[in-house]
């Protein structure tokens, strides 16, 4: 690949001899639409191209201003979460478990090998 076919490569860089050369002397990369797009919403928070207009920056602001911008909230917020999660996660998993095993475990087939003792004496 030559200098002809991707004109913003090699870059140059200045030397120490260089130092005093100003950086508009320097070729810009050529940006596509799509990363002049990418710098636009990182920029400003939305990115309106045609048919899309995605401007979800006021929502991030506002779930990392109120959970995640202190260590001490975001700490709380891990541990809620990991403690909700198992919560869920175990009670799930012990009915696909129950559901899989029906009949074969002690709590199912119980009552045909222990008999009521009261009932004896």
């Amino acid at each position: 690949m030559s200098e002809q076919d991707h004109p913003s490569f090699p870059l140059k860089l200045p030397t120490l001899c260089q130092t005093s050369r100003a950086t508009s002397d320097f070729p810009q990369p050529r940006h596509s639409s799509l990363a002049r797009q990418f710098s636009n919403w990182l920029s400003t928070g939305s990115l309106s191209s045609g048919y899309i207009n995605l401007d979800t920056m006021s929502a991030t602001t506002t779930i990392y201003n109120g959970l995640f911008r202190r260590n001490w909230t975001m700490l709380g917020v891990v541990f809620a979460s990991a403690f909700v999660f198992e919560l869920g996660y175990n009670t799930t998993m012990n009915k696909v478990w129950d559901n899989i095993n029906r009949g074969r475990q002690w709590k199912d087939i119980r009552s045909k090998y222990v008999t009521n003792d009261d009932e004896e004496e």
